[in-house]
C-alpha cells in the first residue's frame, strides 16, 4: 500500500497551537490517501535484486547451527563439494552420505516459512517448482552415484519450533549409521504448514 500524505507542504504537524493541533490532525487524517498497488516493496526493483541477490547460499545461520552441533558431537565433514550435484552443505565422504541444509522459502518445503508472495505469483510459483525439480535431480544424481541424501530443513534449526542442536545431531548421528537412502529432517508428514 503507498500513502499519499496531501498537507504535508502546509505544515500539518508543525503548529502546536491549542485548539488548531486536532483540527490539523483530523485534517491530516482525512488527507491521506491509501492507494492500492501491485507493488507491494518499499524499494525499486534494482534495489530489490542487489538485496535478492546478496542472499547467501553457503555459510547460512541454520547451516551454521547444524555444523557446530555436529563437530560438538564428534563429527567431521567436507565442505560444500562442488565435485559432486547440488554442491551438498555437508559430505562425509567414508559414510558415502551428504547433507543439504534447504531454506524452507527457497525450496518450498510446505512449512509454515514457505509462504508464496502474492504479487508475481505466476513467477514465484515457477522458480519454485524449477527449485524442487533441481533437488530432485541432484537427489536422483547423487543416489545413482551410490550417495545417500539427508536434507535437514531451516525450521528444525531456527524459529520457535526448532530443535535444540544436540538433538539435530543425533538424529544425524542416527540416519549416517542407517540404511536410509533419502531423508528429511524434519519429515515432510509432519511439515505441513504451521506445523514446524
Amino acid at each position: 500500500m503507498i500513502f499519499i500524505e496531501a498537507g504535508v507542504k502546509s505544515g500539518i504537524g508543525r503548529d502546536n497551537a491549542p485548539g488548531r493541533g486536532a483540527r490539523k490532525q483530523a485534517d491530516f487524517a482525512t488527507s491521506c490517501v491509501a492507494i492500492e498497488s501491485d507493488r507491494m516493496d518499499h524499494v525499486d526493483s534494482k534495489t530489490r535484486s542487489r538485496i535478492m541477490s546478496s542472499v547467501g547460499q553457503k555459510n547460512t545461520g541454520p547451516e551454521m547451527t547444524l555444523r557446530s552441533a555436529l563437530h560438538r558431537a564428534g563429527l567431521r565433514y567436507v565442505l560444500h563439494d562442488r565435485g559432486l550435484p547440488g554442491s551438498p552443505d555437508l559430505v562425509f565422504a567414508r559414510r558415502r552420505a551428504v547433507i543439504f541444509v534447504h531454506g524452507c522459502y527457497w525450496h518450498a518445503h510446505g512449512c509454515h516459512r514457505s509462504t508464496i508472495p502474492l504479487t508475481r505469483r505466476e513467477f514465484w510459483l515457477s522458480k519454485f517448482t524449477a527449485n524442487k525439480r533441481r533437488d530432485a535431480e541432484n537427489d536422483a544424481k547423487l543416489t545413482a552415484a551410490g550417495w545417500r541424501v539427508l536434507r535437514v530443513w531451516e525450521c528444525a534449526l531456527v524459529g520457535k519450533s526448532a530443535r535444540s542442536g544436540d538433538q539435530i545431531a543425533k538424529d544425524v548421528i542416527r540416519w549416517l549409521y542407517s540404511d536410509s537412502l533419502i531423508q528429511d529432517i524434519p519429515e515432510i508428514d509432519s511439515a505441513e504448514p504451521g506445523s514446524c
